[in-house]
């Protein structure tokens, strides 16, 4: 009697502890890749076996906190509302690169806000005249990093910080961006550190980075080659050269 006791309530334990094992299971982190060249990588070291997405949005509406969603090397015209705990990167660094798409209504063309941290790395945001982009990356929220990403042409604004949570900008480049390549709102205090600016004469007179009042970024070891006014304060100003550097144009002149 007591060992079927015993053995009835092994079997109950082993029933509801194999659900919840699952259920872990599945929560792993995973990769969705995106693009008609994409792999289907095996799931290894706690990574899930990605599907294949033929859009970002498609790979954005499939995805959990967590997840990885990787570009394949192509162009994606399409807005991205990057979902709370997703990151989004391209497999090979610079050879993703996004646009705006046909219609577009001058909204962000990929938007970060959330808490759970989100990082955008690896792509390249490119604005044509006849498909400019109003706002190339608009952050806001807490943990989000931008890392190793290229914004350059007809862009209004590159990168538009818009609230005081933790946020980084790193190791980019803003490349002949008509308008501003970053625009720190009020009260935010972003980390700029490790991006190059470069702007020709013929493309543009803004600055490179807008800074409102009450806001307090961090800039160090940023380069900014052709701008005469690298920095615009709405109020009050810090010395930037002991942190910072520049040069004239694009070759030293």
């Amino acid at each position: 009697m007591f060992g079927r006791l015993v053995g009835l309530l092994g079997g109950l334990a082993l029933s509801e502890w194999l659900p919840f094992n699952t259920y872990l299971t599945s929560r792993r982190t995973r990769t969705l890749s995106v693009g008609p060249a994409s792999p289907k990588p095996l799931g290894e070291g706690g990574a899930a076996a990605a599907g294949q997405y033929p859009t970002i949005a498609a790979a954005m509406t499939a995805s959990r906190p967590g997840d990885l969603i990787q570009l394949e090397p192509g162009e994606y015209a399409e807005r991205v509302i990057l979902k709370d705990g997703v990151n989004l990167a391209a497999r090979e660094p610079g050879t993703a690169t996004v646009v705006a798409p046909s219609g577009d209504l001058g909204l962000a063309t990929i938007t970060v806000n959330g808490r759970l941290g989100s990082r955008v790395s690896g792509l390249r945001l490119l604005g044509r005249p006849k498909a400019p982009l109003s706002v190339a990356l608009h952050l806001s929220g807490d943990d989000v990093i931008v890392d190793d990403v290229t914004v350059e042409g007809d862009v209004l604004v590159a990168v538009d910080v818009a609230s005081a949570g933790s946020i980084a900008v790193q190791s980019s480049r803003f490349s002949d961006v008509q308008g501003v390549g970053i625009r720190i709102g009020p009260g935010a205090k972003p980390s700029i550190r490790h991006n190059v600016f470069i702007r020709k004469a013929s493309s543009g007179t803004e600055a490179a980075i807008e800074v409102a009042d009450s806001a307090s970024p961090q800039l160090l070891a940023n380069l900014f080659v052709g701008y005469s006014n690298a920095v615009r304060w709405a109020a009050g100003s810090l010395d930037l050269h002991r942190d910072n550097f520049f040069m004239r144009g694009p070759h030293g002149r």
